[in-house]
């Protein structure tokens, strides 16, 4: 890594966002299966949740992301955990509205 071109205080800011990102995919997730709304309704949402996630874990993973620290590594369970209740959420409204 160039230390000439490497913005610390920046990759810190693009990172505490992709942690709050990871938030919202995991809040996204849980709500997405907890309310009882129209799958045609709540379908698109999980699907948002499920895109936020993948993107936060894409931007956490990044090598120079580890200048927040522990703090990374928390943001990508919670965000893998999100996704992926965005995605069982999806698949299970997709099957009530195929059935």
């Amino acid at each position: 890594m160039d230390d000439d071109l490497f913005d610390a205080e920046a990759t810190r800011r693009v990172a505490n966002r992709a942690v709050i990102s990871a938030g919202a995919a995991f809040a996204g997730g849980v709500v997405g299966n907890i309310v009882p709304l129209a799958p045609l309704v709540m379908i698109p949402f999980l699907v948002i949740a499920v895109l936020v996630g993948i993107s936060s874990i894409r931007t956490l993973n990044h090598p120079e992301a580890h200048v927040i620290g522990a703090l990374r590594h928390v943001g990508i369970v919670g965000a893998a955990i999100g996704a992926l209740l965005g995605a069982v959420g999806t698949a299970l409204r997709i099957y009530v509205l195929v059935r």
